[in-house]
């Protein structure tokens, strides 16, 4: 138990609960729990977009509803934005978020495959220092015509 302790304490930055008699106490145990836990800041997440050559042309949630968050981003490096993120429990109660990005990329030749963006969630502080939970590469095949979705709009 002490070295579940000291992983939950120092690596995971959180505690250890048990509940003694599940049969009994399982019902009024998660009530406490959640009660102590609602008061605690979550997260400090951030997701980190680098686009290759382009630029993010929007960036949106859209669960569990729909907020513009273009503007809320801000610069970190050539060709990079970091915007705030929630990560949400996942559960009845809370869940979960689900994030829409549209790239503009530059013009390429037909049948290029190519990577366009990395993404990264990133913990940020007083939690984290930068630290990556997260990647994924943005991969894509360059066709020979846009389709008008892709069409912006300014220009």
């Amino acid at each position: 138990m002490r070295q579940l302790r000291s992983i939950a304490s120092t690596t995971l930055r959180g505690s250890v609960d048990i509940v003694v008699r599940p049969a009994e106490d399982l019902a009024e145990d998660l009530i406490k729990i959640v009660e102590r836990l609602s008061g605690t800041p979550g997260r400090e997440l951030a997701l980190r977009i680098t686009a290759a050559g382009g630029q993010v042309r929007s960036f949106r949630q859209v669960i569990p509803t729909v907020e513009e968050v273009t503007d809320l981003g801000y610069p970190t490096g050539p060709d990079t934005v970091e915007y705030p993120v929630e990560a949400g429990a996942g559960t009845a109660l809370d869940p979960g978020r689900d994030y829409h990005v549209q790239l503009r990329v530059p013009a390429g030749r037909p049948g290029e495959e190519t990577t366009m963006a990395d993404l990264e969630v990133i913990l940020l502080p007083p939690v984290g220092d930068g630290q990556v939970l997260a990647r994924q590469s943005v991969r894509v095949v360059r066709t020979e015509t846009a389709s008008p979705a892709d069409a912006d709009p300014a220009e």
